[in-house]
């Protein structure tokens, strides 16, 4: 028999330099929870990060160097204390390490998976064996914890910004980017890494122009390094046709401006947030195989395999043609903030039944 608690006072760490997708769910998580669930965080001291948490008096913001820090160990403990800590959640894998080693200072350790990497590290499995309970983002990654007792799995679908239930028109998004309305654009949007596989798109661009369909543009928006995706759109002669749009704060008017969305990740998605705001916007989608991407999409758009561009150019030519119907059926309000905040806070009650 559990013993109940009142209130419950939760630390989620997140030990991100930059900005990505899972800041901003946690940020959607501590908006949308409960009045009774006390949440504290403890976030990197970044400037990225500082400014999109800006007006929380919640925040504690730590360095987090390297692999392990003593000190904001120490400062952890403090944390603790003083708001009387009953619950760890660590939101990143290097803030699970922490939440493994003052595990016994608090009652329970959550942790949010949001990465299809499998674990192999026998230190990790007995990590995360000694967690509470681990919750996963998609299928995928529940399959990967195949060592773990089933029973401390948990499964909830990352929550998509209200923002999303209503987008601007075309017109509104090709004039908001300064766009040629006469164009047509395909779009990736995300972080500018080898993970997401622009590079493939790239290529992808370069065989769809062969086939003198349309005036064809790449819209790529994110932050990272450009300068070898610059490189080999010369190479691939396609440099006129790349729009490189940097990071976009409302990514909802190139997802409205675009025709298809292509989310080209090779490794590591867990639950794809382009999918679902791209979706929202009612834009076609064309994603690889990785992840939670197959249970996303649905009938909503076309599954394909990684690291093909000859597969992107395939399916956007079939989008383009007509020669594939979508039944564009997704229903944003199915990924609802509270509706993810409600399933946390069930997860939290359950750690004490």
């Amino acid at each position: 028999m559990g013993r109940f608690i009142e209130k419950f006072n939760i630390l989620h760490i997140d030990t991100e330099e930059h900005l990505g997708g899972g800041e901003k769910q946690l940020k959607l998580l501590v908006d949308n929870l409960d009045s009774d669930v006390n949440s504290t965080l403890a976030l990197r001291d970044a400037l990225e990060i500082k400014d999109f948490f800006k007006g929380r008096r919640d925040c504690y913001f730590l360095n987090f160097h390297g692999s392990f820090d003593m000190l904001s160990l120490l400062k952890l403990k403090k944390i603790i204390k003083k708001n009387r800590i009953n619950i760890i959640h660590a939101h990143t894998g290097l803030a699970a390490n922490y939440a493994f080693v003052l595990k016994p200072f608090v009652d329970k350790i959550v942790t949010t998976r949001r990465v299809s990497i499998p674990i192999r590290n026998w230190l990790s499995k007995k990590k995360y064996a000694s967690f509470d309970k681990i919750i996963v983002v998609s299928q995928s990654i529940k399959k990967q914890l195949h060592f773990l007792d089933k029973s401390k799995i948990e499964w909830i679908e990352s929550a998509l910004d209200e923002k999303f239930l209503e987008c601007p028109t075309r017109e509104d998004a090709i004039n908001m980017l300064h766009l040629n309305r006469n164009n047509m654009y395909i779009c990736n949007i995300g972080k500018i890494e080898e993970m997401k596989g622009q590079a493939y798109l790239v290529e992808a661009l370069s065989l769809i122009k062969k086939e003198n369909i349309g005036n064809i543009k790449l819209l790529i928006a994110g932050k990272g390094d450009i300068t070898k995706l610059k490189q080999l759109s010369d190479r691939m002669s396609v440099a006129e046709d790349v729009i490189f749009l940097g990071f976009i704060n409302d990514t909802r008017y190139v997802y409205k401006a675009s025709s298809i969305c292509v989310v080209s990740s090779i490794f590591g998605e867990g639950s794809s947030a382009a999918i679902k705001e791209a979706l929202a916007c009612k834009t076609a989608v064309i994603a690889t195989d990785v992840g939670g991407a197959k249970f996303l999409v649905g009938e909503n758009g076309i599954i394909i395999r990684p690291k093909s561009a000859r597969d992107i150019k395939d399916a956007a030519i079939a989008l383009i043609k007509n020669e594939k119907k979508l039944n564009n059926s997704f229903d944003a309000r199915i990924f609802a903030p509270k509706k993810m905040a409600e399933q946390y806070k069930f997860v939290y009650e359950s750690l004490y039944k």
